[in-house]
């Protein structure tokens, strides 16, 4: 759905744009960013009037969709996590801009352009005033017309009329709670039978809401929650992005991992699934698939079995947490059947809860294999040789490889030539690495 991809997009940019307060050295500036904060409003807005332009704004929700996925994808994965660590390179004019930083922009004035695109298609400008006309409305007719309410302040679900007033919104499609954290729970009514988009990350829930299962409408869920997802979560047939969050990483050294409910195979229309602490179940049957699964995180190495993978063929994003010492079992049984994702462009692996004093964190970890198709990898925790690093250098169109937290461990690595012919960036992080012997051939770009 093209509603889900702009609202998530327009909540990735509003953390970046909020982080500017803390990191002044944020490439591209914040005016970029707020130039495709604009766009993204006004996509929102034409697909706000989809039922009265319904035939027209259908058309063209693809095209919607996959730019907001497209631009979504470079600031979480190449830019927004890192824009503190990017080295900086000489463009041909002199001045200082990094590779990722370029590319960002690169990406917003792609985005923008195509914005203008759409609109040029809707060129019957009585879409744009009825909008207007519905946006002028809803401010006279007060909270009971609204479709979209954002909540800054948690607190506010606490008081009386607030939620009296919510239950006179009978038409709400977005539910946004964008405050701070709040660590105890609060009642949140969310008995909307329209709703499309739910983000409640901010808001911690001790059991998991009932009634979310009932907003058989909704695209977007995203809250916070410790406990496991219920059977009943399959209800949601049309749910396309599934994020759940932990409140805290606590260290569980008596029992495995939770997984995901059998059901959750039959959900096909998601696309991104990020559910922190849990795994996927192997599949009870040949004939399941996730064939629209774009972005899987937050599982460990044991929901990397070929059972699995070979049932999201169409993945591109993978992120792989494995916990010290819950799930040191088989801590590199992910990268034997890697080689199923012969989509796959993105991948995060890490081990977490280390203790980096150890000299030495396990038995000497196997020759990894990795995805052909990888343009972007990052490792952390993994205790890697640096002769294993000859595997990464001939990936054929890796751009982007970040080494965080002793992914690999040695006083020396010493390249050769032949490898790393796509790389752009590079981040050593973390290492206890003495000695890097290389020559400006070893790395041609």
């Amino acid at each position: 759905m093209a509603y889900a991809a702009v609202v998530s997009l327009k909540l990735t940019i509003q953390r970046l744009l909020n982080s500017c307060d803390q990191i002044p050295i944020l490439p591209p500036n914040p005016e970029v960013i707020q130039l495709a904060y604009n766009e993204v409003e006004s996509l929102e807005k034409i697909l706000c009037s989809k039922e009265s332009n319904n035939k027209r704004v259908e058309a063209l929700e693809r095209q919607i969709r996959e730019a907001a996925f497209r631009l979504e994808d470079v600031l979480e994965s190449a830019h927004v996590s890192d824009q503190h660590f990017l080295s900086q390179s000489q463009t041909p004019d002199g001045d200082d801009i990094s590779y990722l930083a370029m590319e960002v922009t690169e990406e917003i004035d792609f985005f923008t352009e195509t914005v203008k695109k759409i609109r040029e298609q809707l060129s019957n400008t009585s879409l744009l005033a009825e909008e207007d006309d519905q946006v002028v409305s809803s401010r006279t007719a007060g909270i009971d017309s609204q479709r979209r309410l954002c909540i800054h302040n948690n607190v506010l679900f606490g008081i009386k009329d607030v939620s009296k007033s919510m239950t006179s919104t009978p038409n709400v499609r977005s539910l946004l709670c964008t405050g701070p954290h709040h660590q105890y729970p609060v009642p949140i009514y969310l008995d909307f039978s329209l709703l499309r988009v739910l983000d409640a990350l901010t808001i911690r829930f001790y059991g998991f809401p009932s009634e979310v299962v009932k907003l058989v409408q909704l695209r977007y869920l995203a809250i916070t929650y410790n406990g496991m997802l219920p059977d009943s979560i399959s209800k949601l047939r049309y749910l396309q992005y599934l994020i759940v969050h932990h409140y805290l990483s606590i260290i569980n050294y008596g029992n495995s991992r939770p997984y995901l409910p059998m059901e959750v195979w039959t959900m096909q229309e998601l696309r991104h699934l990020e559910v922190m602490g849990s795994n996927m179940p192997d599949p009870s049957s040949e004939d399941v698939l996730l064939p629209n699964l774009l972005t899987l995180s937050g599982i460990s190495t044991c929901s990397c079995t070929k059972e699995v993978l070979e049932r999201i063929p169409n993945l591109k994003r993978l992120g792989i947490r494995t916990e010290v010492p819950l799930d040191t079992a088989e801590p590199f049984l992910c990268f034997n059947d890697l080689v199923y994702l012969n989509q796959l462009k993105l991948l995060k692996c890490s081990i977490v809860n280390l203790n980096l004093k150890l000299q030495v964190l396990g038995p000497k970890p196997p020759v990894p294999f990795f995805a052909v198709s990888l343009r972007k990898l990052t490792l952390s925790g993994l205790g890697f040789p640096w002769e294993h690093m000859s595997i990464v250098a001939c990936l054929p169109n890796l751009e982007v490889l970040k080494l965080r937290c002793y992914a690999f461990r040695g006083p020396e690595w010493e390249t050769s030539e032949g490898g790393f012919l796509q790389r752009r960036f590079l981040l050593i992080e973390d290492t206890d690495l003495e000695y890097w012997r290389a020559d400006s051939g070893h790395f041609p770009n």
